[in-house]
């Protein structure tokens, strides 16, 4: 009999945990995120209560009482994530991070980056102390990202480079992808780095 309720009231918790991620599609499309948390969780990547970031605003689990998540499957462009354990998600999101993050970005905020560039100015992108080229950045699996610091200050931008940029973008990988990668790299064909 104790085995029975103990069963009763996991399902109940897994039940109204997974409703809180439900879109707002009519089908079976609307269990989409949900099977996306449950399918990370039993990997280990994140809990089943992650802070969801759509297009920059957060959700988090207990925002999601009284608020349901605004999409349906077909306004989703990508999600990515950031795992329970990285640097990034603590340090970005701060406790509400704990769990992993998901980062939701939709059609309509892709098409919107499309159409209005973020700005003339040029942005140096280092992973680590090397130079890497758009392409390079674009192929960079975000879950292998331990952390990312921006600097916009011109007197710390003077710091790596002697050209005009107008900030400086430095992305740290976890230590298992940077040994893994490391003989995949190319050789720096840019000019170095100046500390």
């Amino acid at each position: 009999m104790r085995n029975i309720i103990l069963i009763l009231i996991i399902a109940s918790f897994t039940c109204c945990t997974s409703k809180r991620y439900l879109l707002t599609d009519r089908t079976a499309a609307k269990k989409h995120l949900a099977k996306f948390i449950n399918e990370l969780e039993g990997q280990g990547e994140i809990t089943k209560r992650p802070l969801v970031i759509i297009d920059g605003l957060p959700y988090g689990f207990e925002d999601l009482k009284e608020t349901k998540i605004p999409l349906c499957k077909d306004d989703i462009y990508k999600i990515d994530y950031l795992s329970k354990d990285s640097k990034g998600a603590k340090s970005i999101y701060g406790e509400r991070g704990k769990n992993g993050v998901l980062l939701i970005l939709t059609k309509m905020s892709q098409e919107r980056l499309k159409e209005k560039p973020m700005g003339n100015g040029k942005i140096l992108f280092l992973v680590g102390d090397r130079r890497i080229t758009q392409e390079e950045l674009e192929n960079i699996d975000p879950n292998g990202i331990d952390s990312i610091q921006v600097i916009k200050d011109l007197d710390t931008i003077s710091k790596y480079t002697t050209e005009d940029y107008e900030g400086v973008v430095i992305i740290i990988m976890k230590e298992s992808v940077t040994k893994s990668k490391a003989s995949q790299l190319p050789t720096n064909h840019n000019k170095e780095v100046k500390k």
